[in-house]
């Protein structure tokens, strides 16, 4: 009677195991419906920027986006996420804060981000037969040296010039810019701050011998401050021409890596049509 009793209940565990493994299948693969981005449920995308104007490329400063003209590097997201069924949401912070919440996962990308081999360990490009795709970039930027209009220091044959006639033999960078690394390895004395208005205020009243930056952001600051700036000028050539993508973080990768391949080959293909060369002309026109 008692091993009766044990051979039922044996057969009773082994049907609830049964079921509960039916049912961890079942569940696994309701998950990975409703999760897939096929399935009509929409996979949000969260996206960093730094909080610098880029103009034309991403309009205006602080935390928030300009409503009517956002910028084309912003238009350019947008219209991938909606050629991809993907709901974007893109937030804006300090540079260095965007690299350390990626590289955490609480981003799923920052842009735009020019490649250095040290980055692999924050985030992912793309990549093709092992190098990266200049393809698939999402657009072109350079380094300027600015300095005060009587100042000798200058930009020339890859190197700066009269640096050492000055007070403070000192270039500015932006806090965490990749342009930093390439100043130091020239062996330049840089000053990194997180916000670049605050360096060409700095170099407006002589604090520093010049500042590196991009000129989508410092050309903007100039403009709008000719009182503060109107004696900071721009030296030709500029000092570094770099190309920049979108980068994502290695667990979006980890996750969703087809549509990662998917979100770049987009930006690509819709760099090289129409539509986004008349929003490009709607900035620059």
């Amino acid at each position: 009677m008692g091993s009766d009793k044990q051979t039922e209940s044996a057969i009773y565990l082994a049907m609830d195991n049964q079921s509960f493994f039916r049912f961890c299948r079942v569940f696994a693969l309701l998950c990975a419906f409703f999760l897939h981005p096929a399935s009509g449920m929409s996979l949000t995308l969260l996206l960093a920027t730094d909080d610098t104007p880029g103009n034309p490329w991403i309009m205006g400063g602080g935390l928030h986006f300009q409503k009517d003209l956002p910028g084309i590097e912003i238009e350019l997201y947008r219209h991938m996420a909606g050629q991809l069924g993907l709901e974007l949401k893109m937030v804006r912070m300090p540079w260095k804060r965007c690299l350390f919440e990626l590289k955490a996962g609480l981003l799923d990308g920052v842009f735009p981000a020019s490649f250095k081999p040290e980055r692999l360990e924050i985030g992912v490009f793309p990549f093709k037969n092992g190098k990266v795709d200049q393809t698939r970039k999402s657009r072109d930027s350079a380094y300027y040296l600015y300095r005060l209009k009587s100042s000798p220091v200058t930009w020339r044959d890859g190197k700066f010039v009269n640096l050492e006639q000055m007070p403070r033999p000192t270039i500015g960078a932006p806090l965490g810019w990749s342009i930093v690394e390439d100043l130091r390895r020239m062996n330049i004395d840089v000053l990194e701050r997180p916000r670049p208005i605050e360096l060409l205020e700095m170099l407006s009243k002589g604090g520093l011998a010049g500042v590196a930056c991009l000129s989508t952001v410092a050309d903007v600051y100039i403009v709008q401050a000719p009182h503060k700036l109107g004696q900071i000028e721009k030296v030709y050539p500029p000092i570094s021409e770099k190309t920049y993508f979108l980068m994502l973080s290695h667990q979006f990768i980890a996750a969703h890596p087809v549509i990662a391949e998917k979100i770049w080959d987009t930006i690509a293909e819709f760099k090289t049509g129409d539509v986004f060369n008349s929003i490009s002309k709607r900035y620059t026109d």
